[in-house]
């Protein structure tokens, strides 16, 4: 499973222009493949191009995960390390 390597994000006039967009973060803790395969880059980039704050949490998941982000994405965490 791999990504488009050639796909280039281009946006001429983001959503939100001086990153006063939502802050995301995104699940990183869990061993998930997503991440560790960078399967989330795509949409990380194009995210952050239309102006939104993306951060990657990488400590098992707790209370202090969802602080300061107002939209949380999570994918399927797996028991064991992938890598």
């Amino acid at each position: 499973m791999s990504n488009d390597s050639n796909f280039l994000v281009g946006r001429y006039s983001p959503t939100y222009p001086d990153n006063d967009a939502s802050a995301v973060r995104i699940d990183g803790g869990h061993n998930n493949f997503h991440v560790i395969t960078n399967l989330m880059k795509p949409l990380a980039d194009t995210l952050s191009v239309d102006g939104y704050n993306v951060t990657y949490s990488t400590h098992s998941f707790s209370e202090e995960v969802p602080k300061g982000a107002d939209i949380l994405v999570l994918m399927s965490e797996m028991s064991s390390d992938f890598r």
